[in-house]
């Protein structure tokens, strides 16, 4: 027990931390940034097969909708990077910019996703890095002492990717068999 207890929640340095946060942060932002979403806008409702997480809409947002939630995405990223140095206001608006840019790719996903096709890129980031919206926001870069509040964040998103690549392979075999 104590062995899968370091495996998932084991020590590791705030600054690994601050450092895979900010590698996600940056992934985020480039997607948000080069995947074409305002081309989603204005959508034929006979296309749009919403999401579950965005299920409470009737049809495609409008392209400036789109383009004001890429905007906020980018924005936070942004901000979480500036925001950082001030130890002020470190820990809160580093959580709080992290889960906005997330909340913004989630809500962007899915309506990519809508359209009837899957992405995995994009799924693939948006569950790795849902643990880290959680993590703690108080890493400094100058911290390289372990500490276990630091890594089950990073622990966490390693396993989840884990778990995603897992059950895709076991999907895979079961619908193909050893053949594939």
């Amino acid at each position: 027990g104590r062995r899968l207890d370091d495996l998932l929640f084991g020590p590791e340095a705030p600054a690994r931390l601050l450092a895979v946060q900010g590698l996600f942060l940056v992934l985020i932002a480039v997607r948000t940034i080069l995947s074409p979403y305002p081309k989603l806008a204005g959508a034929p409702a006979g296309l749009f097969k919403p999401a579950w997480i965005v299920s409470w809409l009737d049809r495609m947002p409008s392209r400036g909708v789109i383009v004001a939630v890429q905007a906020a995405v980018v924005a936070a990223a942004i901000a979480w990077f500036l925001v950082g140095r001030n130890p002020q206001w470190r820990g809160p608006v580093r959580r709080a910019t992290y889960a906005i840019a997330w909340l913004g790719f989630l809500f962007l996903a899915a309506l990519r996703g809508s359209r009837g096709k899957i992405f995995h890129i994009e799924l693939l980031l948006v569950w790795a890095s849902l643990p880290l919206v959680f993590a703690p926001g108080d890493a400094r870069w100058s911290d390289r002492r372990p500490q276990r509040r630091y890594g089950w964040a990073i622990r966490t998103a390693i396993a989840v990717m884990a778990v995603i690549y897992c059950m895709t392979g076991i999907w895979k075999l079961r619908n193909s068999g050893l053949d594939w």
